[in-house]
């Protein structure tokens, strides 16, 4: 079958809002949405509008997730580095590297004894 610009067009929004999270269900009452014309405007503008800022929400989820993994893949680094593990779990919080401080605080950094931030 060959598919139209139109087609591509079709398949690439519908790909869209899969990998946004709608469901099946909630796709095709966006094609009827569609098939009904202008006067569906406003309800596709605020499904595409609900489907942004649940993604926005998930990218936010998931930079936190990243920004864990890439804390937890230095301290592994230094702890094989250092042949323990012992001396980065120990180090104060000002021996973290800035970029990482932020997973035990989402404020102004002070410094504070290793005592007192999370264990493991």
């Amino acid at each position: 079958r060959m598919f139209t610009d139109k087609d591509y067009e079709w398949l690439k929004v519908i790909a869209c809002l899969k990998k946004s999270g709608l469901s099946i269900k909630n796709i095709k009452a966006f094609i009827d949405m569609a098939a009904r014309g202008d006067e569906s405007l406003a309800e596709r503008y605020e499904l595409f509008h609900a489907r942004r800022d649940a993604v926005k929400e998930q990218l936010k989820e998931m930079q936190e997730t990243l920004d864990l993994l890439e804390f937890k893949c230095w301290y592994y680094q230094q702890a094989m580095a250092d042949g323990t593990e012992e001396n980065v779990r120990s180090a104060p919080l000002k021996k973290i590297p800035k970029q990482y401080q932020k997973i035990f605080t989402d404020k102004p950094l002070p410094v504070t004894p290793a005592k007192e931030w999370p264990n493991e």
